[in-house]
C-alpha cells in the first residue's frame, strides 16, 4: 500500500465552513471532501502547514515547502507527496521544489494542486479538482502537475 503525504497550505482550495462559520479546512478535512474510494487504498498522512496567502508567499516560505517535500521523500520514505497550494505562486514553488528535490523525485510522485473555487462549490470543475487532488497511484513516474498529464495537454483523470 502506498504511503502519501498531503501538505495542506490553506488558500482557496481549503476555504470551507465549520457549521455556519467560514473556515480554512485542515488537510484531514480536505480529504473528507473526496469521493469514497478516491485514494485507491493509499495511506494518506496529512500535514498542515499554515503559510501566508499564495499571492504574498515569500521565497523563504517556498524554500521551506521545497525542503519539506525533499525530506518527506528522502528521510520519511513517502512514495508520493501532494502539496495543496494557492494558484498565484504554485508554479514558482513547484519549480523551486523540482530544483531542490532533484533526483529524489525519481523515488516518489510529486503533485502540486490548487483551485480557483472552494472545495464545497458543487460545479463540474470543482468536482474534477477534488478528484485530481489525490494521485491515482503514488508510484513513479509522476509528472507535475499530475501523474496522468502529459506536457502541453489538458489534464483529465483516467476513466475508472
Amino acid at each position: 500500500m502506498a504511503k502519501v503525504l498531503l501538505i495542506a497550505t490553506g488558500d482557496t482550495i481549503a476555504y470551507g465552513r465549520r457549521g455556519a462559520a467560514p473556515a480554512v479546512l485542515t488537510g484531514a478535512e480536505l480529504l473528507a471532501t473526496l469521493p469514497p474510494g478516491a485514494h485507491r487504498g493509499a495511506t494518506i498522512v496529512t500535514e498542515d502547514v499554515r503559510v501566508e496567502p499564495s499571492w504574498d508567499m515569500s521565497p523563504a516560505t517556498m524554500l521551506m515547502l521545497a525542503r519539506r517535500v525533499r525530506s518527506a521523500i528522502l528521510d520519511d520514505g513517502y512514495e508520493g507527496v501532494v502539496v495543496s497550494h494557492g494558484v498565484d505562486t504554485v508554479e514558482e514553488t513547484a519549480f523551486l521544489t523540482d530544483l531542490l528535490a532533484g533526483p529524489a523525485t525519481a523515488r516518489a510522485g510529486l503533485v502540486f494542486t490548487g483551485a480557483l473555487r472552494r472545495p464545497t462549490t458543487r460545479t463540474r470543475t470543482a468536482r474534477a479538482t477534488s478528484r485530481r487532488r489525490s494521485p491515482r497511484r503514488a508510484t513513479p513516474p509522476c509528472a507535475w502537475p499530475a501523474p496522468w498529464c502529459a506536457p502541453a495537454t489538458t489534464c483529465t483523470p483516467p476513466a475508472g
